[in-house]
């Protein structure tokens, strides 16, 4: 399946806009390019935690999307040699198929 995505890493930088001191950005950068940003402009309580938590998400989904293929790769051939006795990991084996593709997934 071909990339079609920024290459990783990703990392999260935040920004407090000194004009707008309840501002906060968080922009998600790739090879010294902002990938995308969360924003925020009133960070009531908790919100802040959540708006970082979102990043760190956003940040690590090119490596999310390197480790869950490899795992798709591993099951795909315990359910190609052993068959029946990995019936449960199929079913999540048809989750990570699904959720790769979700990804990788040009516009249509």
């Amino acid at each position: 399946m071909s990339t079609q995505h920024t290459k990783g890493p990703w990392r999260e930088y935040a920004t407090v806009l000194h004009s707008k001191p309840r501002l906060k950005e968080i922009h998600i950068v790739a090879l010294d390019r902002t990938v995308c940003c969360t924003y925020s402009d009133t960070l009531s309580e908790g919100e802040e935690e959540i708006q970082e938590a979102n990043a760190r998400l956003i940040a690590a989904a090119p490596e999310l999307l390197d480790a869950l293929n490899e795992c798709m790769a591993w099951l795909d051939r315990l359910v190609e040699k052993h068959g029946e006795y990995y019936r449960g990991p199929q079913l999540a084996l048809c989750k990570a198929v699904d959720a790769i593709s979700k990804a990788s997934a040009a516009k249509p």
